[in-house]
């Protein structure tokens, strides 16, 4: 009896507990699953949390930076950081739009960015292609894009496996691009590529501040040196307009009142009309840069010989040469060319660089002025032994209103206005001036290039460009 009760008991035992068995087995499963699913969704809302508040904190550390470069040096070090990658590189579009430009970069050797400095923006890399493309790219495996191994973000660059490229867009403008490399192949979740979007759309708006904070100090520092600029030439302007006025009234008070004796009148007069007549060159340069402003300066245009005007130049400033015992040399071709345009702008810019040779030039030194013609080319050369110019100097020596030397007590006078009315005029008879020099104190070359008249004569006139 004890037998058939066990058997039954486990009869019904195994009945039972196969179905129960079952279930619990499916709810631990479940509940396994539902356990990984929720650890799961806490990590992502846990890195979720983590990349909001690293790009916060890039964002706080754009908002301080004043220069495109310090923006672009935080975007590559923050994406490079986070993202874990082993290169990264910030590129520019430059002003002419043609060009890509590194700002920033970090993890290349210098070798392989030697020739990567600057390049076409149409080159044949990643970087560039998302540039004219204006969409991301994201690259877990080089390899497997058919694009072969050296598709990487700056050439044919050696252990690269995947990369990211992302455009650096502002409203309707692209900027620029962040690229990214990596080491070995790399899956990029929705996470990786949400934050890097978002910290190009951050950093675009980071260029744009740090350009248009260099504009402005640009703006303000050019505004601040023409309002410098400004007040010298007024102050050099009344000395020398008063200058020679001093003397034409100090002249004239004596001849009034009778106190110069009669062998002295003759060089009071001298005196009086030499002094009137700089203070009218003063006057007359003043007005041709009226003129040079408002875009009014007129040339005639006719056939010139340039050996007359150089005569006429050189017979107004002789004496003063000669005053000072310089040497002046006169070198001509041999040949007559002709040059198109007008014959006393053209006298004015020999005399203007060659009296500005004679005022820099020491009293016994040398002055040697040659006039020859190359090719299709008159070439007029003036080279003193004067007090030179620093090279640094030789780009704006040419500009409205600059002097070596705009102190009030400058040994020579003028109101830095002759080299401007030579290049305009020069630039306004489709020829170059240019000034060289070794140095200071090691004297001066200025060579002025104008086209030879290579066709049929024409008589009229024109209005030289501002």
């Amino acid at each position: 009896m004890s037998a058939t009760v066990a058997d039954t008991y486990c009869n019904t035992v195994g009945v039972v507990d196969w179905p129960i068995l079952g279930l619990v087995v499916v709810i631990g499963l479940a509940a396994l699953l539902w356990a990984r699913s929720l650890a799961h969704a806490r990590r992502a809302q846990q890195a979720a949390v983590e990349r909001i508040t690293q790009l916060q904190a890039i964002t706080v550390a754009l908002s301080e930076v004043l220069h495109p470069r310090d923006a672009a040096a935080v975007i590559v070090d923050e994406s490079v950081r986070v993202l874990e990658a082993d290169a990264g590189v910030v590129a520019v579009v430059d002003e002419s739009g043609d060009e890509l430009e590194i700002l920033g970069n970090q993890g290349f050797l210098p070798q392989q960015l030697e020739a990567w400095r600057r390049f076409p923006r149409d080159a044949p890399v990643p970087i560039a292609e998302v540039v004219q493309r204006r969409e991301p790219v994201f690259l877990q495996d080089v390899s497997s894009s058919g694009r072969g191994h050296e598709w990487t973000l700056l050439g044919a660059l050696p252990g690269v496996r995947a990369i990211a490229a992302v455009p650096l867009l502002l409203r309707s403008r692209c900027l620029g691009v962040l690229g990214l490399s990596f080491a070995r192949p790399r899956a990029f979740n929705d996470q990786d590529r949400a934050f890097v979007q978002a910290l190009a759309h951050q950093g675009a708006q980071a260029l744009e501040r740090a350009r248009l904070h260099e504009a402005a100090d640009r703006a303000r520092a050019a505004a601040e040196a023409a309002s410098r600029a400004k007040d010298d030439f007024l102050a050099t302007l009344s000395h020398e307009l008063r200058t020679p006025l001093n003397a034409i009234l100090g002249w004239a008070q004596m001849l009034r009142a009778g106190r110069v004796e009669p062998e002295v009148v003759p060089r009071a007069l001298e005196a009086i009309e030499q002094n009137a007549r700089a203070q009218a060159r003063l006057v007359k340069d003043l007005l041709d840069v009226s003129q040079m402003v408002g875009g009014g300066l007129q040339h005639a245009r006719e056939l010139i010989d340039l050996s007359a005007c150089l005569d006429a130049a050189l017979g107004t400033v002789r004496p003063t040469a000669d005053g000072k015992r310089l040497t002046l040399t006169v070198r001509r071709a041999d040949r007559e060319a002709r040059v198109r345009g007008d014959a006393a702008r053209l006298q004015q810019v020999f005399w203007n660089l060659l009296a500005n040779a004679i005022k820099f030039t020491r009293p016994g030194g040398r002055i040697d002025v040659a006039l020859s013609y190359t090719g299709d080319e008159a070439v007029f050369r003036v080279t003193d032994s004067g007090d030179g110019l620093n090279p640094e100097r030789l780009q704006v020596i040419f500009e409205r209103f600059y002097q070596v030397d705009s102190s009030r007590s400058r040994a020579h006078g003028g109101l830095g206005l002759g080299l401007a009315i030579v290049r305009h005029l020069v630039e306004a008879h489709e020829g170059s001036v240019t000034a060289m020099s070794a140095g200071e104190g090691r004297g001066s070359t200025f060579l002025v290039r104008l086209p030879l008249e290579r066709g049929p004569a024409s008589a009229d006139a024109i209005t030289a460009k501002s």
